[in-house]
């Protein structure tokens, strides 16, 4: 509540000394920014990790009903399932919603039979203290599909909660004896996009508690090797209840850190809108005099606007062509894969296909979003720097605020996240893709890794390094070049939505001067204005903005 405390300070602050249109705009940013806040005011807890790690048994072990969410024999998670606590104790129920529209509401019985499709989340309202006590920090924990349930519920579920900040719990069961390459990609991508992250080893009543201890400290060193040495490590046994060190882990989590950098932008912007917007007001009082001057003022506006209008059509041909923009995303992407080579080698080594799948889609994936914000900020510049040059002729000491392009990236992010699942949809659709290259990785295995060298360590070695050429050879372009088209159709629909943003943000600027200056004029011509009284209200709001 203190972030959208300060948002309605903010406006209460600035909105009275400004212009009715300009309150309206404001108005609306003043209630998008707190629907963004209210939307995204939970820090979602993903347990993740491969089917039959755990995962959901922790669960229920954690809120003390051993069966409370389906556990089987086959995958059964293939969405995510939110855990909240339930507002009747006597009355819990699950729900299942689709593109926000609730397609399931019964018994958490059924919402484990209920047919669903990528994409879809559920939400469990369930009895239980843990669950409580989780829930008043503003955290929510969410069971996570397995990572090898099919590469589109994976993908899907993932980018839900990478969008949202989420932080993240990796499950593996300690009969593995160590992680995965497939593990090691996942927490390496974890690492990118800079969101907590601890691993928990699953299932100890399985070992010996000596074999444990090995296993623990061979995965601390391997999760060690792209987390800092200050994550969080633990184990767990839903069979004995044994679930301190994930509740520890729980406890440990900085809610106001978390918070903080993601409500923090959102008040900032908009109290840079609302400064911007007083500023622009007071320059344009304080920078004319009579009533003429302001008429040659308002015509040179106009003329203005349309010159302003002219360059964003142009702006798509003074940036990077889509083949350009596109070429640098698949060359990125294509470095990244090299750069991870030697974790696909691996994991071709298991002669697992979902594996090896689930490995290269870890580094696609934060490839393509570091790739496609590079991207969106150079054609974002281009244009600013066009916008800049018209807008220092226009008004001169007129402030068009860095807001206006801020605003529109921060807005731009889902777009991003959608071209991911669109990229990953292809993939998987066109031309039975992933087939194809489940059958390269059976001619690498069958060409390289024959049973009688894999259990020799220096065979193995020299496996994995003729893997690694084959990989960063001829197959490497083979999935550079089937994503290429698919990159490109992005990257076109990345920059119409930014080119649409960016007029529409300046339009909402433009209008703001427009109002300011035909007040002005129409103040001067019947009533008069006193200009002293009038700045020091607009310099009184600019000081108590600072003082924020």
């Amino acid at each position: 509540m203190k972030y959208i405390d300060k948002i309605k300070e903010i406006s209460k602050i600035g909105l009275p000394v400004l212009l009715s249109e300009t309150q309206v705009q404001l108005k609306n940013k003043e209630e998008s920014s707190i629907k963004a806040i209210e939307s995204n005011n939970l820090i979602k807890v993903t347990i993740s990790g491969h089917f039959n790690a755990g995962k959901t048994s922790l669960i229920n072990a954690l809120v003390e009903q051993h069966r409370l969410l389906p556990v089987d024999t086959i995958p059964t998670t293939s969405i995510p399932c939110e855990i909240y606590p339930a507002v009747d104790e006597n009355n819990q129920y699950a729900q299942i919603f689709r593109d926000g529209e609730c397609v399931y509401e019964g018994s958490l019985e059924g919402y484990g039979k209920f047919k669903v499709i990528p994409g879809d989340v559920g939400k469990a309202y369930i009895r239980s203290k843990f669950i409580s006590s989780c829930y008043s920090r503003g955290i929510v924990l969410v069971d996570m599909p397995g990572s090898d349930s099919g590469i589109r519920e994976h993908n899907d579920a993932i980018l839900r909660y990478v969008n949202e900040g989420a932080a993240f719990a990796c499950v593996v069961s300690v009969t593995n004896g160590s992680l995965s390459s497939s593990e090691m990609a996942f927490i390496k991508e974890i690492k990118e996009y800079g969101l907590p992250c601890a691993l928990f080893l699953s299932k100890t009543d399985l070992r010996s508690a000596e074999q444990v201890s090995s296993i623990v400290e061979l995965c601390t060193e391997q999760f060690n090797t792209y987390m800092e040495q200050d994550n969080y490590v633990g184990t767990v046994c839903s069979n004995n209840s044994d679930v301190n060190a994930f509740c520890h882990w729980i406890e440990s989590i900085e809610t106001d850190k978390i918070n903080d950098q993601r409500f923090s932008p959102i008040v900032k912007s908009y109290l840079e809108a609302v400064r911007s917007a007083i500023v622009d007001y007071r320059n344009i009082i304080i920078g004319n005099g009579d009533t003429a001057d302001i008429d040659a003022k308002i015509k040179e506006l106009e003329e203005e606007i349309k010159t302003v209008y002219k360059l964003l059509d142009e702006a798509l041909a003074n940036a990077d062509t889509p083949e350009k923009s596109t070429q640098d995303i698949v060359d990125q992407v294509g470095n990244d894969m090299h750069a991870n080579s030697r974790l696909v080698a691996q994991a071709i080594m298991t002669g697992n296909t979902i594996q090896v799948n689930e490995t290269i889609m870890s580094v696609i994936r934060p490839s393509l979003l570091k790739a496609f914000a590079q991207e969106r900020e150079q054609f974002v510049n281009v244009m600013k720097t066009e916008l800049d040059a018209v807008t220092s002729r226009l008004l001169g000491n007129i402030e068009i605020s860095q807001d206006v392009i801020d605003g529109m990236i921060t807005n731009n992010s889902d777009t991003i996240i959608s071209g991911i699942q669109l990229l990953s949809d292809r993939l998987i659709g066109s031309g039975n893709y992933w087939a194809v290259i489940a059958g390269q990785f059976l001619k690498l295995i069958a060409e390289y890794i024959p049973g009688l060298i894999r259990k020799a360590m220096g065979a193995q070695e020299r496996a994995i390094k003729k893997i690694e050429q084959k990989f960063v050879g001829p197959f490497t372009q083979q999935i550079l070049s089937s994503l290429y088209p698919i990159v490109k159709e992005q990257v076109k629909l990345q920059q119409m939505h930014i080119l649409e943003r960016v007029r529409q943000q300046f339009g909402l600027k433009i209008a703001q001067l427009q109002e300011a200056l035909n007040h002005l004029k129409d103040r001067k011509k019947d009533i008069g204005m006193d200009i002293a009284i009038q700045v020091e209200k607009l310099d009184n709001a600019l000081a108590q903005l600072s003082g924020l």
